[in-house]
């Protein structure tokens, strides 16, 4: 995908999750959007930073890791961590959200 494909991605599921209204039963999925926005603005901060597409998960951290990013990537690895416990665990509360938010937009930042 074009860098601009990914921008537009992960502004679209940024756009959902900020519509959020604090419903704690809509947490899971409100994290998801959070974590997969981030996604795709790593996807085009590496396009945009070192010219090479790379929009799985888990090759963003091996590359932000590589390319000595370890802001970056700690703000993406605590995403994925509150991703974990929202979606997979038992703790859908409101904090998680508010969490999520703060490392995206770190990952947002950084991507352009």
């Amino acid at each position: 995908m074009k860098p601009e494909g990914h921008l537009q991605k992960a502004e679209a599921f940024e756009r959902r999750a900020r519509k959020w209204d604090g419903t704690e039963d809509e947490v899971p999925s409100v994290v998801e959007d959070v974590f997969n926005a981030a996604v795709h603005y790593l996807a085009y901060g590496i396009n945009i930073r070192y010219g090479q597409d790379i929009d799985g998960h888990g090759m963003q951290k091996k590359f932000l890791r590589e390319k000595k990013e370890y802001g970056i990537w700690q703000a993406y690895q605590d995403l994925e961590s509150v991703r974990v416990r929202a979606v997979y665990g038992a703790s859908w509360n409101c904090e998680l959200v508010e969490s999520a938010l703060l490392n995206l937009e770190a990952i947002k930042i950084w991507s352009k």
